[in-house]
């Protein structure tokens, strides 16, 4: 099917998942689209320096605890990644 000039080609979406390494830092007082949200896509549990866990959820983490941008700081993480669980520390960077 086509208008007579070009075929018409079906297409898929794939979705592809660039990230290599996780990060080190986020910057999401700055909104401005780089280094905003933390694995994205990702099963993410989130704790702060006394161990308590300030967040979970299935899309990664936006740098927020009750709605409220978290305080600049080293936080711990627990994410599903490539097929396991990987544990380590992200800052978050307030950058004026």
């Amino acid at each position: 099917m086509g208008n007579g000039v070009c075929p018409a080609v079906v297409s898929n979406v794939v979705k592809v998942d660039i990230i290599k390494e996780i990060p080190t830092a986020i910057t999401p007082y700055t909104k401005d689209g780089l280094n905003d949200d933390f694995m994205l896509g990702h099963h993410v549990i989130i704790y702060n320096r006394y161990g308590q866990m300030i967040f979970e959820g299935d899309n990664g983490w936006d740098g927020t605890y009750r709605g409220v941008l978290v305080d600049p700081g080293v936080y711990f993480y627990s994410v599903d990644w490539q097929g396991g669980i990987s544990k380590g520390s992200i800052e978050v960077v307030k950058i004026e």
